[in-house]
């Protein structure tokens, strides 16, 4: 988007339509690449409030007219793509905490459309099981988390709706039960800080992990995690990664990591 870009999204069922965020969460949509327009921010169509630095925002895995944004609450907007006015709703009210911290990660699961994660930048995860009903009912599973911090990244299973995955305080997790309890998987992971996780719907549960040390890989027939990438440099952040998973021939998948100070 120019300036301080921050998220970027292509709508997963309509390509013509992508998305990319300023500071705040001011957000603007696009029409293949160009006619471009407003369609969320503070004062945007009746959102009262402004996000991170780097805001959270999803399209729904099942629905590109439905997107999910992380401000200080969580808000919806069922109708993004309309030639109208966008409607936004905020469908949380502070989750018990102050109105002065923000959501900084988001997560809807491929499985159950109903099942969204949500995680506020005070260390708290909050979880909803009817993200599309009214009202939107929370379930606060802070007090679940292993150890005490904010998750930098969070990814459900995409055919399993109880599994979910973690990136917390240099450590990778994952929970069978919706984030009721979890299980370190990290192995033998260097104690570097974990920023992103991604899942290869291609392989039998594979795994990708942006480092501050490049990135790292495994499978469920694997004892361990590999360096992955012979190109990459390990002496690099790997800020985010983007897994686009081809369904007819898994060597057309693709994989892409942002870095912080050496480009994409």
């Amino acid at each position: 988007g120019g300036g301080d870009g921050m998220e970027c999204a292509v709508d997963p069922f309509d390509s013509r339509y992508s998305y990319s965020t300023y500071v705040a969460g001011v957000t603007t949509r696009f029409y293949n690449n160009g006619n471009s327009r407003t369609v969320a921010g503070k004062d945007v169509y009746g959102i009262t409030e402004e996000g991170a630095w780097v805001a959270p925002f999803l399209i729904s895995e099942g629905d590109g007219n439905t997107m999910v944004f992380g401000f200080k609450n969580v808000w919806i907007c069922r109708n993004i793509k309309t030639a109208g006015n966008p409607v936004w709703t905020k469908i949380s009210d502070n989750l018990a905490g102050s109105n002065s911290e923000n959501m900084s990660c988001l997560e809807q699961s491929p499985a159950d459309l109903n099942l969204l994660y949500a995680v506020r930048s005070d260390n708290k995860v909050f979880r909803t099981e009817n993200l599309l009903g009214n009202p939107v009912i929370w379930t606060n599973i802070t007090a679940n988390l292993p150890v005490n911090g904010t998750p930098s990244d969070l990814e459900c299973h995409p055919y399993d709706a109880n599994i979910v995955y973690m990136v917390l305080n240099k450590k990778v997790y994952k929970s069978v039960n919706k984030g009721g309890t979890w299980v370190n998987i990290s192995g033998s992971l260097p104690a570097v800080d974990f920023n992103t996780i991604v899942f290869d719907k291609t392989s039998h549960e594979g795994l990708y992990i942006g480092t501050d040390a490049g990135v790292y890989y495994k499978d469920a027939d694997m004892a361990d995690w590999v360096l992955y990438g012979s190109a990459l440099p390990v002496s690099v952040e790997v800020s985010e990664l983007e897994i686009y998973n081809d369904p007819r021939d898994r060597s057309a998948s693709k994989l892409r990591a942002s870095t912080y100070g050496r480009g994409a």
